[in-house]
């Protein structure tokens, strides 16, 4: 079973809105160990900018935070690194608990083009549910 799952994802006007469901059986906060496999494969998640507890980066507190955010990031990841995205685009997103016992958060991030976002939407969670077994 995957650790993560977009119950919901609503196109907005240039941001996409998804209700996130963290499985029952999984962990809903990274690990030491789990961050230093997702960085091994997408370094640069280290570096974006993140208003955290921990430090202004993604990096300070990728090694305690909640999988729904891991996923934030790495769509922001999937679309920066996607060949149709504009250069100059700045992406952002939030990441927020609606009921962290039942493992259901909301998850945002905005996009350029909304068909690039939805498919990094689907690699991102392809991603972060092959890290998190």
């Amino acid at each position: 079973m995957d650790a993560l799952a977009v119950e919901r994802v609503s196109v907005r006007r240039g941001r996409l809105s998804l209700l996130v469901r963290v499985a029952p059986d999984a962990p809903h906060l990274t690990s030491p160990a789990l961050a230093r496999a997702i960085l091994a494969e997408r370094p640069t998640l280290a570096y974006h900018t993140c208003v955290n507890p921990f430090g202004p980066t993604f990096g300070d507190a990728i090694a305690c935070t909640s999988l729904p955010h891991v996923l934030e990031h790495a769509i922001i990841d999937e679309q920066v690194r996607h060949p149709r995205s504009l250069t100059d685009a700045t992406f952002v997103g939030t990441t927020e608990w609606l009921d962290e016992a039942a493992g259901l958060a909301r998850v945002e991030v905005n996009f350029s083009d909304d068909l690039v976002a939805l498919e990094a939407m689907r690699n991102a969670l392809s991603f972060v549910n092959g890290k998190a077994v």
